[in-house]
């Protein structure tokens, strides 16, 4: 049966798809400048205009980029920064979600609210600072990955997840004889991939993009992150390290050329754009199942 459409339904799908058109543009297009830019030549980088298309493709700015090891250290620490905190993350936030999931669980409402005051309340800059201070993590890698290991709206959302999972599966582990840790790594986690896959998503990207911990709590040049890098680059280039003050003096120029920048942040997404993907899949179905039980 063919449904008929009148004049007003497709002036609204015309525009409906002209507004989708313009949103792809809008985000498509400033990322095919930046990777044209990053394969452009050092002199040619300056100016505001967008390039569709460089007048010569070079590997100028990658090549320097891979050789320099202040780079490939950040490098290294944004990955092993992005693996171990999500990691922990997901240990702890785990284990304190599943016991605030059964109702039995000795002083539940006080843990609850426990965990809920600090969605809504923070000590701020200053106590974070003193409290890191006095935890001896300045200059510490521990210190990307400790503060932040657990999270209250982490946690409802697993915990909500549990409790709507088939009591059934946990019964019939307890009959076998298995542990509360055991159903947990056993039975639990192998169901609850999607919400795990979310919360594994989120902490990826927020380990990758961050770089304001480091400003604050890290002085040693050799656990810079590589956006703490790239922020610097875009601040002051009297900030940088010797080789990329060294590579501004053989291109003769008084700043650091844009197309190394593109390249670094080219150098930055790439692999957040490798892992979205794969894990894209369970991030929708994770948090409606997450968020469908207070």
């Amino acid at each position: 049966m063919k449904i008929k459409t009148g004049i007003w339904s497709n002036i609204f799908d015309f525009f409906n798809v002209f507004g989708m058109v313009i949103f792809c543009f809008a985000i498509i297009f400033p990322l095919w400048d930046m990777i044209a830019m990053s394969f452009t030549p050092a002199k040619d980088s300056y100016g505001l205009a967008f390039r569709l298309w460089p007048n010569e493709w070079q590997l100028s700015a990658y090549r320097f980029a891979f050789r320099n090891s202040a780079i490939m250290t950040a490098y290294l620490v944004t990955i092993n920064r992005s693996l171990i905190g999500p990691l922990i993350s997901l240990i702890c936030n785990v284990c304190f979600a599943y016991g605030l999931s059964k109702k039995d669980l000795p002083f539940h409402n006080f843990l609850t609210t426990f965990i809920l005051v600090p969605m809504f309340f923070g000590g701020g800059m200053i106590a974070n600072y003193l409290l890191i201070k006095q935890l001896g993590l300045f200059d510490n890698f521990l210190v990307y990955v400790i503060p932040g290991a657990v999270g209250s709206y982490n946690i409802i959302l697993l915990r909500n997840y549990f409790q709507n999972m088939d009591r059934s599966l946990e019964e019939a582990a307890r009959i076998d004889g298995a542990t509360y840790f055991r159903i947990v790594f056993t039975v639990v986690i192998p169901l609850s991939k999607p919400i795990l896959a979310t919360l594994a998503l989120w902490g990826i990207v927020a380990h990758w993009n961050a770089w304001f911990d480091c400003l604050l709590y890290i002085n040693n040049k050799s656990l810079y992150t590589l956006t703490y890098i790239l922020r610097r680059m875009m601040v002051d280039d009297r900030l940088l390290s010797d080789e990329m003050l060294q590579y501004m003096t053989s291109h003769n120029q008084q700043f650091m050329s844009k197309n190394l920048k593109a390249a670094i942040t080219i150098i930055n997404i790439v692999p957040i754009m490798c892992v979205y993907p794969f894990l894209q899949k369970h991030f929708v179905k994770g948090i409606m199942i997450g968020a469908l039980k207070g």
